[in-house]
């Protein structure tokens, strides 16, 4: 198969729907010198790439989970600042933030009901309207804050932390780790192991032909 003439959409539809194998061995993986060549030109470069990527998919991405584990266990931080960060930015959202706010509600209530009961009595809530409180328009609460005062609060709190921890730096060596050694492994280990890879490619065949098939069965088109 002309690795060439994939694209990178059908390889990722094939990378979606083929069963996720262990990864290969380590032996074959790193332990063959020999194996790792510069490829002669562009072409042989962009079918190596694909070729690896979808034999090796299993290793890349424990590579990838490996660094960011890694990056971040030297700086849980920096992990918490881009949660903060995130869960601010969820907020914005009303199904979300009406949400988050009834988990709180019902778990302070089981921790201490008393509490519970004042704070959603003076956000001026309701039972079966939790979250919402009614002013003309819907205001939304998180506990006691309005949603925006909240939602300010987080993402202050969660900006102010990256800054301190440096997460994007963090962040950006865990991308640049996952990310750059399966390429590099990708761009430099040649497919020379024939007899391994044949049935690496009759797989994506396989699946690709399946692809195929459903797409001209399928009338609703």
């Amino acid at each position: 198969m002309d690795w060439n003439n994939v694209s990178l959409g059908e390889l990722w539809d094939a990378l979606q729907e083929v069963d996720w194998k262990a990864p290969r061995p380590v032996g074959e993986f790193l332990l063959q010198p020999k194996a790792f060549v510069l490829p002669k030109s562009g072409n042989k470069w962009n079918a190596r790439v694909k070729n690896n990527l979808y034999y090796y998919r299993t290793n890349y991405a424990v590579i990838l989970i490996g660094c960011f584990v890694a990056c971040f266990l030297r700086n849980p931080v920096a992990l918490l600042a881009i949660a903060m960060v995130t869960l601010g930015l969820l907020c914005l959202n009303d199904p979300f933030a009406t949400s988050l706010n009834d988990q709180l509600l019902r778990l302070m209530k089981k921790v201490h009901t008393r509490t519970a009961l004042r704070l959603r009595a003076m956000a001026g809530q309701h039972e079966g309207n939790l979250g919402v409180k009614r002013r003309g328009k819907r205001t939304l609460y998180i506990l006691w804050l309005p949603r925006n005062a909240a939602v300010a609060l987080v993402l202050l709190l969660g900006l102010f932390l990256m800054w301190r921890s440096r997460a994007l730096l963090t962040l950006a060596w865990a991308i640049l780790f996952g990310v750059g050694l399966p390429l590099l492994h990708a761009s430099f280990r040649s497919p020379n192991l024939k007899a391994r890879l044949a049935s690496s490619r009759e797989e994506f065949r396989a699946v690709w032909r399946g692809y195929q098939a459903d797409v001209l069965h399928d009338y609703t088109m």
